[in-house]
């Protein structure tokens, strides 16, 4: 099982940002209403959720085509503030590494194909402190949830319960206009601190390590993102490219503390290591010369814990 992603990105934000009322500026519009109906246990005319946006109506539907023909799509219409369509076998067969609910962002959109037999419905928290209420709609033989996040809100939380209580709870990690939920937390839990830290200034000067409840990413200006679910890192070189020169970053095991790399010059460079949420991460340059002989990992105790010959990208 995969423990960490890469997800194509346009700009990175740590969490869901606060909307407009909340940061107090004189003259700012209030953020839009988002209302959820109440619909029966079976989809009717493929509607898996609906509501209104300002008292505009919205829906979301799963029709019967496959997923890219033409139906993966959610925007206004002239009947509704967010018209949303996707194919049904979208989500069918995708893992969610144990995820209770695995989500997709389309537009203004938020949907998820149920995994867990144990939810009985979710909550919603928005960035106005609006909680809307999911629950599972079946539909082509599996359950959904779903619902509208238009500009001017985000989407800062979502709790799976049982028929008695909470299950789990999730912090979304947003990703230009797409949510990803890496982590999913047990009830009371409220996950890492929410830290950005620049990882090599001179090297890399835009790369940054997100950490917070959703887990770890690294984002390098407006390329993709590569992230870990909390507890289940994967540790090695982010990337997988040849071309000398190049700059790598490299995961580490959570007790690493220094990179040490000894050149065929004989001088030896110490390799700063950023440390994340159970999870370390350096950039390394690589040159023709002096090559990297070899390489060593130490932890605060300088007793080494990890190494290997050639650059530390090497298979």
């Amino acid at each position: 099982m995969a423990s960490w992603y890469r997800v194509a990105a346009a700009v990175a934000v740590a969490g869901a940002a606060a909307s407009a009322c909340q940061s107090g500026a004189a003259g700012r519009a209030s953020p839009p209403t988002v209302t959820m109906a109440k619909l029966g246990v079976r989809a009717v005319g493929g509607i898996i959720a609906s509501g209104t946006i300002n008292r505009e109506p919205w829906r979301f539907r799963l029709v019967s085509s496959p997923a890219w023909a033409g139906t993966h799509q959610c925007g206004r219409t002239a009947k509704f503030a967010a018209d949303c369509a996707v194919g049904r076998d979208y989500l069918w067969h995708r893992l969610a590494g144990g995820a209770p609910v695995y989500f997709e962002t389309i537009g203004p959109g938020v949907y998820g194909r149920v995994l867990d037999p144990k939810v009985s419905r979710l909550t919603a928290t928005l960035s106005d402190g609006a909680v809307l209420n999911l629950r599972p709609v079946q539909a082509y033989g599996m359950r959904w949830v779903a619902l509208a996040v238009p500009a001017g809100l985000s989407l800062v939380q979502v709790k799976a319960y049982s028929v008695r209580s909470e299950l789990v709870h999730a912090v979304p990690y947003q990703i230009g206009g797409s949510y990803e939920f890496f982590t999913w937390l047990p009830p009371g839990d409220p996950g890492p601190a929410r830290v950005t830290k620049a990882i090599s200034p001179r090297l890399l000067p835009s790369a940054r390590l997100h950490t917070g409840p959703w887990g770890n990413c690294v984002i390098e200006g407006s390329s993709a993102a590569e992230c870990w679910s909390l507890g289940q890192p994967t540790f090695g070189a982010l990337g997988d490219s040849t071309q000398v020169p190049r700059v790598v970053l490299i995961s580490f095991r959570p007790d690493a503390s220094y990179l040490v790399l000894f050149l065929s010059d004989g001088k030896v460079n110490q390799v700063p290591i950023v440390r994340g949420a159970g999870i370390g991460v350096a950039a390394v340059r690589i040159v023709r010369s002096p090559k990297i002989v070899r390489w060593a990992v130490f932890d605060a105790k300088w007793t080494q814990v990890g190494g290997g010959s050639g650059p530390p990208d090497s298979p």
